[in-house]
C-alpha cells in the first residue's frame, strides 16, 4: 500500500524532491565559488597584462632604473624566482644566463607600482625585469589546480606584448629565431591581417645598437648574437610595433672543430697553404668557407684569409686559458659562442671566470679565466683592453704592417692613398738630426698635406716605419674606415684598429698553449736590408737560421714560406702569425695617461679616443704611480727606470702578457727572457716584440716603453673585428 499525504503527494517525491533541491543549491554554490575563483583568475589576469604593457614600454626606452634591488628584499619574496612554475619560464634558453637574468629583477612594491607606473587599483606587490620584460607576481594564485604566477602561464599567454602605435591596430605578427650553420636566422610571421601579403618590410637591430637596418622579406640571417629589436612595416601607412627576439649566444660554434667558426666579413677570402719543404716553397691557396680542410687548430692550422691587396689575415677564436708557470706556457679551452663556456675533458659544459668589477680579478694560474680581448668591458671601463661587446673571435694580421712595391704604387698613387695625412713634420735619421726623413714611399717624410699610403700585410716587404703612434693608430683605422680602401673591406661590417696589449697577449697566449708552440721559444726575424738610400731596414715575414742569431740581410734568413720559416711563426706551421719577435717594434694602442708632453705630440688621435681620460675600447690605459711618474720629475734614464719598476707594480691587468709573464718592468723579466720595460715618464707608449737586432731578448713577451715619435726601427699591425 502506498501511503500518500492529505494532498496527495507521495513520500517518494517528496524525498525526490529534496534531493533535486539540494543539488540545485549545491550546483548554485559551487557555480558562486567558480565565479569568484575566475574573478580572481581574471584580476591578476588583468594586472599581469597592465604591467607587461608598461614594462614592455621601459625595455623600449632601456629603462630600467626603477624598482628596489633583490638584496634589499626578504627571503620569501625573492625565493618566488626559484618556484618551479616560474623558473621554466624565466631561464628557458638561458642557462647560461641564469645570474644575469636574476639579478636583473627589481621588486615593486603596490605604492611603488602606483607612482612608477601611474598604475590604480594593483593588488599585489610583483618582481619586474625590464632588460628581459618578465613581470612576477609576489603571491601566486592557484586556479583549477594550477599557480599561476605569470602572464606566460595563461592560456593566452602574453610574454613579450608589445606597446604598440595607438594608431597600429591593423594586424599582428610572431617573431621567432634559429641558427643554421654559422649564422643566426631571424623568421616573421604575420597574422590578422589581410592586406599587402607580400609588401611587408622588417626592420631590425640588435639592442645595443642604435642604426636599424633592413629586409624586405620576412626570413633573414644575422651573423651576430643577441637580442635584436624588430619592426613590422608597411611603408608609412602601417606600422605592426616592436618585439624582441633572441638568437642564441652560441652561434659561430663549430661543434664537430670543437672551435668558434672564422667570422667572414665581406672582403675576406679564405685561404690555405702547401707546406713548404727543402725542395720547393709553400704555396698560398684560394678556397672557401666550405672546405673541411681550411683549418684544424688541433693540428696547428690556424685560419687564414686574404684580402684583395695580398694582405693576410688570421683567425683568433674566442678562448680562455689557464697559466703553467712551471714551463711558461698555457692551457687553453675554446668558448661556445659569445659565452664564458667550454667542454671539458668529459664533454661537460664549464664556465670559465672573468672580471665583473674593479676589484674581483680572476687568477689564471688556479682557474680558466675568458681572454679580455673578445669581452665586452663597457661596463668595468675597458680596463683589460676589452671591446664593446662580446666576440667569437679577432683577425690579426699574419705580418706586421709593410710597404707596396713601389712600382705598383707609382702606376696608380691614387688608388693607395688613404685619406690620413702625416701629422708629423720631421723624422729621425742615421746623421741624428731632425730633418726630413726619408719615406720609402713618398721620397720625402713631412708634409702634412701628404696623404699616408696603405700598409699591406704581406710577406717579404719593407717593414713600413717612419709613422708615428698617432699615423700607426689613424692609419689602422683607415683600413677598414676608408671607403675605397683597397682592402675591399666595408666599415659597416668591419672595424679595424690598432693592436692593443690585450690583443697581442691574445696571440701570444694561444701561441704558447697546445694550439701553437708550445713551451718552445719563437724564432727571431732578424733581417736588417740596411737600405740606407730609402731608410728601411726590416723585412716582414723572415726568420733567422738561428737561434740568438745577429741580425742580418735577408740572404742569411729564411722566408715565411720557405722551409725552416715557420719556426717565426705562433704555430710552429706555416699558418700561425709572423714577426711578433723582431723585424721592428710594434707599437701598441697602449699608454700610462701621465701628462707627459709626447702623448698629445706624438698620439693626439689615441688621448682623444680615451674616455675621461681612461680606457676606452681602442686605447687601454695603464695606472701610474703619481709618486716617481709625473710632468716634475726630471727626464733621466735612472729616474725612467725607477718609473718603470713604480708603474710595474701598480698594474693590475691580465691577459696582455706583461704582469702575468713577467716578474719585474726593467730589463729581461719576462718569459724566455724577453726584455720588460714598462712605459712612463718621457716614454709612455708601449712597444711589442723587439727589433731586428734584440737577439734573445726579442719575443711574444717583450714589452717595452716608447716616446711615439716616428723612427726607422718602429712599425705596426693591425687588427680586424666584425661590427
Amino acid at each position: 500500500m502506498i501511503l500518500t499525504n492529505e494532498k496527495g503527494v507521495t513520500l517518494q517525491a517528496l524525498i525526490i524532491t529534496i534531493v533535486l533541491l539540494l543539488i540545485v543549491t549545491s550546483i548554485g554554490a559551487t557555480a558562486g565559488t567558480s565565479a569568484l575563483e575566475y574573478s580572481k583568475y581574471s584580476k591578476l589576469k588583468t594586472e599581469l597584462q597592465l604591467l607587461q604593457t608598461k614594462v614592455n614600454e621601459l625595455n623600449e626606452n632601456n629603462d630600467s632604473s626603477k624598482g628596489q634591488d633583490l638584496n634589499n628584499v626578504n627571503n620569501a619574496q625573492k625565493e618566488i624566482l626559484e618556484k618551479e612554475e616560474v623558473k621554466s619560464i624565466i631561464y628557458k634558453g638561458k642557462e647560461d644566463k641564469k645570474d644575469e637574468v636574476k639579478n636583473g629583477f627589481k621588486f615593486f612594491s603596490v605604492s611603488e607600482i602606483k607612482s612608477d607606473f601611474d598604475l590604480s587599483g594593483i593588488e599585489r606587490s610583483y618582481l619586474i625585469n625590464v632588460d628581459y620584460r618578465y613581470v612576477v607576481s609576489c603571491e601566486g594564485f592557484k586556479y583549477k589546480n594550477v599557480t599561476y604566477y605569470m602572464i606566460d602561464q595563461m592560456d593566452d599567454g602574453m610574454y613579450n606584448v608589445e606597446y604598440h602605435n595607438k594608431n597600429s591596430n591593423t594586424g599582428a605578427f610572431k617573431v621567432s629565431s634559429s641558427i643554421e650553420g654559422n649564422v643566426g636566422k631571424i623568421i616573421v610571421s604575420i597574422n590578422n591581417y589581410d592586406g599587402y601579403i607580400n609588401n611587408w618590410q622588417v626592420k631590425y637591430k640588435l639592442n645595443t645598437e642604435e642604426k636599424w637596418q633592413v629586409s624586405n622579406d620576412l626570413e633573414f640571417t644575422v651573423d651576430n648574437a643577441g637580442t635584436y629589436i624588430v619592426n613590422v612595416v608597411h611603408g608609412d601607412e602601417i606600422d605592426l610595433g616592436k618585439k624582441t627576439v633572441t638568437v642564441s649566444n652560441e652561434l659561430g660554434w663549430n661543434q664537430s672543430k670543437k672551435v668558434n667558426s672564422p667570422r667572414l666579413m665581406t672582403g675576406l677570402n679564405p685561404i690555405k697553404f702547401s707546406e713548404p719543404d727543402d725542395s720547393k716553397e709553400g704555396q698560398t691557396i684560394q678556397t672557401n668557407k666550405s672546405d673541411i680542410n681550411w683549418y684544424d687548430y688541433d693540428t696547428k692550422k690556424w685560419a687564414n684569409t686574404q684580402t684583395k691587396d695580398g694582405s693576410m689575415w688570421v683567425w683568433i677564436p674566442r678562448y680562455a686559458y689557464k697559466i703553467n708557470k712551471s714551463n711558461q706556457t698555457f692551457d687553453v679551452v675554446f668558448l661556445v659562442g659569445t659565452t664564458d663556456n667550454y667542454y671539458d675533458k668529459d664533454g661537460k659544459l664549464q664556465t670559465a671566470k672573468r672580471q665583473t668589477s674593479e676589484t674581483d680579478i680572476p687568477d689564471a694560474t688556479k682557474d680558466y679565466v675568458v681572454h679580455p680581448a673578445f669581452t665586452n668591458e663597457s661596463n668595468i671601463g675597458y680596463v683589460n683592453g676589452g671591446w664593446k661587446k662580446e666576440l667569437t673571435g679577432i683577425w690579426v694580421s699574419k705580418f706586421e704592417a709593410g710597404y707596396f712595391d713601389k712600382n705598383l704604387v707609382d702606376a696608380d698613387k691614387e688608388k693607395y692613398s688613404s685619406t690620413v695625412n702625416y701629422s708629423q713634420t720631421y723624422g729621425y735619421t742615421t746623421a741624428g738630426k731632425n730633418d726630413e726623413a726619408r719615406n720609402y714611399l713618398d721620397g720625402i717624410y713631412g708634409a702634412k698635406t701628404t696623404a699616408i699610403k696603405y700598409p699591406t700585410f704581406q710577406g717579404g716587404k719593407y717593414s713600413m716605419n717612419y709613422i708615428n703612434h698617432n699615423d700607426a693608430f689613424n692609419i689602422s683605422k683607415a683600413i677598414a674606415g676608408d671607403s675605397n680602401n683597397v682592402y675591399e673591406l666595408k666599415s659597416n661590417s668591419t672595424d679595424s684598429h690598432l693592436m692593443k696589449n690585450s690583443e697581442w697577449g691574445a696571440v701570444a697566449y694561444l701561441g704558447q698553449s697546445q694550439y701553437g708552440l708550445y713551451n718552445k721559444n719563437i724564432r727571431i726575424n732578424n733581417v736588417n736590408m740596411g737600405d740606407n738610400s730609402n731608410f728601411v731596414y726590416a723585412m716582414t715575414g723572415y726568420a733567422a737560421k738561428e737561434e740568438d742569431a745577429e741580425n742580418t740581410i735577408n740572404a742569411n734568413a729564411i722566408a715565411w714560406n720557405q722551409f725552416g720559416g715557420e719556426l717565426a711563426s705562433t704555430t710552429g706551421t706555416i699558418y700561425g702569425i709572423y714577426d711578433m719577435s723582431g723585424g721592428t717594434w710594434e707599437r701598441s694602442a697602449s699608454l700610462v695617461n701621465n701628462g707627459n708632453s709626447r702623448l698629445n705630440e706624438f698620439a693626439s688621435s689615441l688621448m682623444y679616443s680615451l674616455k675621461d681620460g681612461k680606457s676606452s675600447e681602442y686605447v687601454t690605459v695603464y695606472e701610474t704611480d703619481t709618486s716617481v711618474d709625473n710632468t716634475e720629475v726630471s727626464w733621466t734614464y735612472e729616474n725612467l727606470s725607477k718609473t718603470n719598476e713604480a708603474n710595474y707594480k701598480k698594474n693590475t691587468k691580465y691577459g696582455d702578457a706583461i704582469k702575468e709573464t713577467s716578474t719585474a718592468g726593467i730589463e729581461n723579466t719576462s718569459w724566455n727572457g724577453d726584455y720588460s720595460y714598462f712605459a712612463g715618464l718621457y716614454a709612455p707608449l708601449f712597444i711589442r716584440g723587439g727589433v731586428y737586432w734584440d737577439r734573445s731578448g726579442s719575443g711574444l713577451f717583450y714589452f717595452s716603453r716608447n716616446g711615439g715619435s716616428s723612427n726607422y726601427a718602429n712599425g705596426f699591425r693591425s687588427v680586424l673585428v666584425a661590427q
